[in-house]
C-alpha cells in the first residue's frame, strides 16, 4: 500500500513529459518513501534538467560543516535561477523547510520571483514536512492545494 497514493487526476496536470514538468526545489530526502509524479536527481547540491536537491546541516555541532554545506546550496540556489530564468516556466513549486527563503530573498537568489517575473512561485509551508506533525492527510491536502493552484494557472 502506497503511503502517500496520487490520484488519477493529478496525471492530468502533472504528465511524465518534460515539457510539463515544473522546477522543484526540495530538501533531499524529503518525499523518499512517497509515490509522486516529478523527475528528480540523485546528486545533492546538483542540477537536473529541471530540478534540484540539497541536503542542509543545521546542528551546531557540525558549524564548518554547515558553512561548507552553505556555499555548495548557494552555488545550486544560483544554477537553479539561472534555469528558471532561460526556461521560463509557468509555476516553480518550492517544498521544505527553508525553502520560502528563496522566493523574495535578494541576498540569496537574489530576488528569485523578481528575477524570473512571468512565472508564478508556490511555496508549501515552511515547517518541515518531515515533521511528524504532518499527516498523510495533511500531505495530501498540500498536494490538492496545489494541484488546484496548478490548474487554475494552465485552464
Amino acid at each position: 500500500m502506497d503511503l502517500f497514493p496520487i490520484p488519477n487526476h493529478y496525471n492530468e496536470f502533472f504528465p511524465q513529459t518534460n515539457d510539463r514538468f515544473w522546477p522543484l526545489f526540495e530538501e533531499t530526502g524529503m518525499f523518499d518513501d512517497l509515490p509522486r509524479p516529478f523527475n528528480r536527481i540523485d546528486t545533492p547540491g546538483d542540477l537536473g534538467e529541471y530540478n534540484i536537491q540539497f541536503d542542509y546541516y543545521y546542528s551546531n555541532e557540525y558549524t564548518s560543516l554547515r558553512e561548507i554545506e552553505y556555499q555548495e546550496t548557494m552555488e545550486a540556489t544560483v544554477n537553479f535561477r539561472n534555469k528558471i530564468i532561460e526556461e521560463r516556466p509557468l509555476v516553480v513549486l518550492l517544498v521544505g523547510n527553508h525553502m520560502s527563503q528563496f522566493q523574495f530573498d535578494r541576498d540569496t537568489t537574489p530576488g528569485l520571483k523578481e528575477a524570473v517575473g512571468v512565472s508564478q512561485i508556490y511555496s508549501l509551508p515552511s515547517t518541515s514536512i518531515l515533521n511528524t506533525r504532518y499527516s498523510t492527510e495533511r500531505l495530501q491536502n498540500l498536494f490538492d492545494d496545489f494541484a488546484e493552484f496548478y490548474e487554475n494557472l494552465i485552464i
